[in-house]
């Protein structure tokens, strides 16, 4: 079944442009001025002007504006030039023979995952559970859930909780369910997880099924069906 619109737990902004593979999962949320590629878990967000190729990203995770996943271009070869393994111009000019190069390869982010304004992302990178990426960094290398990155390029500045309180944390897994329908103690960190430890172990916290969709453009739109 095709829908004139994404249901309004999908808040997707009408001038995003989306290409390809588009799975989100609701609740969803993007801004204005995006160009996607990528599935998204629920309770997420993009915020303005970012470009989000080949992606995958977790529950919960938060995009700021202008974070960019960046293509890489091949090195071993005569040029680095892309008109030798795309169609990047019209005819007469196109190789005759391309090379075969992925310039953008599967990004990976987490579940809980921030990631500050003005980030760029190289291709192929892992940023794991938890971590936070500061704003106008670059990163080029895959980063430890749970860590603080940042600069360029981004390194390690701390990581947000120590090792006893990761493992609880990663045992936990607590972006598998929908939290907003619990009261919680946000302020308290100790508090909160011996909470959620208990309902897990009470068998009182349900995982999420989210329900997911797919979208793509259709006649300056966005569209979807239900999957």
């Amino acid at each position: 079944m095709t829908m004139t619109a994404p249901p309004h737990r999908l808040n997707i902004h009408q001038g995003t442009k989306l290409h390809e593979r588009i799975i989100v999962d609701s609740p969803f949320r993007n801004y204005g001025g995006t160009y996607l590629n990528l599935t998204a878990g629920a309770f997420s967000y993009i915020a303005n002007d970012c470009f989000l190729y080949h992606v995958d990203i977790g529950r919960y995770s938060s995009i700021g504006d202008n974070v960019h996943i960046l293509s890489q271009h091949p090195t071993e070869s005569l040029s680095t030039s892309p008109a030798f393994y795309q169609a990047l111009f019209d005819e007469p000019y196109i190789a005759k023979q391309t090379i075969a190069y992925d310039r953008l390869i599967q990004t990976t982010i987490g579940n809980d995952v921030w990631i500050g304004s003005g980030v760029k992302i190289k291709t192929g990178v892992t940023i794991g559970d938890g971590a936070v990426i500061g704003a106008g960094s670059v990163v080029t290398k895959d980063v430890l859930p749970f860590s603080i990155v940042g600069g360029t390029p981004a390194k390690l500045i701390k990581m947000r909780f120590v090792p006893e309180i990761i493992k609880r944390i990663e045992s936990l897994e607590w972006w598998q369910y929908n939290l907003l329908d619990y009261e919680l103690d946000w302020s308290d960190l100790e508090k909160t997880l011996t909470t959620l430890e208990t309902l897990k172990n009470n068998g009182e916290l349900v995982p999420y099924i989210a329900p997911r969709y797919q979208l793509w453009n259709e006649n300056e739109k966005i569209v979807g069906k239900p999957i």
